[in-house]
C-alpha cells in the first residue's frame, strides 16, 4: 500500500499525534548537531521537511556541515588554487629555491616581511582552494542518488554494513565529507548502551567476584559489549 493510498486521520489520531509531537519536542530538543546528522544520511537529507524542519534550518544546518568540514579537512597536503595537491617535498624546494635568489639579490630586498606575505598569500590560497573542495563536495552528495543496492546497504545495520560501512565506501569521492561524517556520526543516539555497561559492571563485579582485577574486569566488559548476539 502506497502513502496515498492510506485512510485519513480521524479526529482522535489528529489529536493523539498532536499530543505525542507536544511530548516529543520537551523531551528532544532539536539541535543543530541533530541537523548536520540527518543530512549526512544520503536517504534522509531530501526528507528533512517531513520531521518538522524548515527551510531555513536546512540552510543553516548545510553551512554548519561546510563549517565542520574545513575544520576536519586534510591538513597535511596542501591545496593549490586549482585544487592540486601540492606535496611538502614541492613547498620545501621552492623554500631552497628563494633562499637561492635571496643570497643572489641580498637581504635588502627579500627580507622577513616579503616571506611573510608570501606565507599569507599561500594561506589565503589554500583556504580558497579548500572552500571550493567543500563546495563541490557538498553539491555533489545532495545531488547524488542512490542506487537499490546502496539503500539496501545502508538499512542494514551490521558490522560489515550501515552507514557508517557507506561513508567508508564513498570516501575516495567524498575525502573531506567522509571525514566529517566519521565525526557527526560516530556519536552515538542515546545512553542506552553506557547504562547497559554499568548495569554489566554491577553483575561482572558481585560479592562472589570481589576478587577481580581492574584489568580483567575491563576485559570482560569489553568482551561482553562487544560480542556478536
Amino acid at each position: 500500500m502506497q502513502e496515498d493510498d492510506l485512510p485519513p486521520d480521524s479526529d482522535d489520531i489528529i489529536v493523539i499525534k498532536r499530543r505525542v509531537r507536544e511530548q516529543i519536542l520537551q523531551k528532544f530538543i532539536l539541535e543543530p548537531l541533530h541537523i548536520v546528522a540527518a543530512l549526512l544520511n544520503p536517504r534522509q537529507k531530501h526528507r528533512l521537511h517531513r520531521m518538522g524542519i524548515n527551510e531555513t534550518q536546512v540552510t543553516q544546518g548545510k553551512s554548519d556541515l561546510a563549517a565542520l568540514m574545513l575544520k576536519v579537512g586534510p591538513r597535511r597536503t596542501h591545496v593549490s588554487a586549482l585544487g592540486r595537491p601540492i606535496s611538502n617535498r614541492q613547498g620545501s624546494k621552492s623554500k631552497k629555491r628563494k633562499m637561492v635568489i635571496c643570497s643572489e639579490v641580498g637581504p635588502s630586498i627579500c627580507n622577513d616581511d616579503e616571506s611573510n606575505v608570501d606565507s599569507k598569500d599561500d594561506v589565503a590560497q589554500e583556504q580558497l582552494a579548500m572552500r571550493v573542495a567543500i563546495d563541490k563536495e557538498l553539491l555533489d552528495y545532495m545531488t547524488l542518488k542512490l542506487t537499490p543496492d546502496e539503500k539496501k546497504h545502508i538499512e542494514n545495520d551490521t558490522p560489515s554494513s550501515g552507514l557508517l560501512s557507506w561513508w567508508r565506501g564513498r570516501a575516495a569521492a567524498f575525502a573531506i565529507l567522509a571525514r566529517a561524517a566519521r565525526c557527526v556520526l560516530a556519536y552515538p543516539a542515546a545512553s542506552a548502551k553506557s547504562e547497559c555497561n554499568f548495569s554489566g559492571a554491577g553483575n561482572t563485579l558481585s560479592h562472589k567476584r570481589n576478587q577481580l582485577s581492574p584489568n580483567t574486569v575491563d576485559t570482560l566488559l569489553f568482551m561482553r559489549s562487544n560480542i556478536a548476539k
